[in-house]
């Protein structure tokens, strides 16, 4: 299979492959193992979106968990920005560089790009990672001008659960502060009726009582 590596590169290189091609070269590639996986590191750089993608996808398939295969990902984030949330994304199903994966998101929490750090905060929820200087930080991006931004803080503190309630006062703050469509999304993000997870999945304290408080202060504003 080895000797099929240097056809199947050129035919990943080649613009006129879609997607549906891509996903056929990057997972023979992965299959091959060590010597494909070579290529799709170097494919992770590339400007086409689906070789991107799917090479991407092949990595964390086939467990190319090691220090070269998360050192691409982060120098492909970097590189091109226009593709880091799709490559960060993807960085926690390494779990075998868990701890270097974690300080490059703590860094990126302070990127200058809003991108980097929304990626950051959604990379460390995966990870269920509340270690510090994490929740500080997400505390801070509740203040953020870019909505998005919150929104992403918001959804993030919900995943981390129990470990973020050191963030409770500054949550409500922002709920009963915003507008009503945005702190009933807010709301909502905190209340996430998930199969067996708790109405609070940060675990507040009469968790019931202050949901009906902030809903009925939500429908004053209307």
């Amino acid at each position: 299979a080895k000797s099929a590596v240097p056809a199947l590169a050129q035919a990943l290189s080649d613009p006129k492959s879609g997607p549906t091609r891509c996903a056929c070269f990057t997972f023979a590639l992965g299959a091959i193992g060590p010597d494909g996986w070579v290529v799709l590191r170097e494919a992770l750089s590339s400007t086409n979106l689906d070789v991107c993608w799917e090479s991407a996808k092949a990595l964390y398939s086939f467990h190319a968990d090691d220090a070269a295969t998360v050192q691409c990902f982060i120098a492909a984030a970097t590189n091109h920005p226009a593709h880091a949330g799709l490559l960060l994304g993807t960085l926690p199903h390494f779990q075998s560089e868990r701890s270097r994966v974690v300080a490059f998101f703590i860094a990126e929490l302070s990127s200058p790009a809003v991108d980097f750090r929304k990626a950051a905060m959604e990379g460390l929820g995966t990870l269920g990672e509340a270690s510090e200087p994490v929740i500080p930080l997400l505390r801070s991006a509740l203040q953020s001008t870019n909505e998005d931004e919150q929104f992403t803080a918001v959804n993030v503190l919900g995943q981390l659960g129990a470990k973020a309630q050191a963030v409770e006062p500054a949550l409500l703050d922002l709920i009963q502060s915003s507008a009503s469509g945005r702190g009933r999304f807010f709301l909502f993000h905190l209340l996430r009726p998930d199969p067996g997870a708790p109405l609070f999945p940060l675990g507040w304290a009469n968790a019931k009582e202050k949901a009906r408080t902030l809903a009925a202060a939500l429908d004053r504003i209307d």
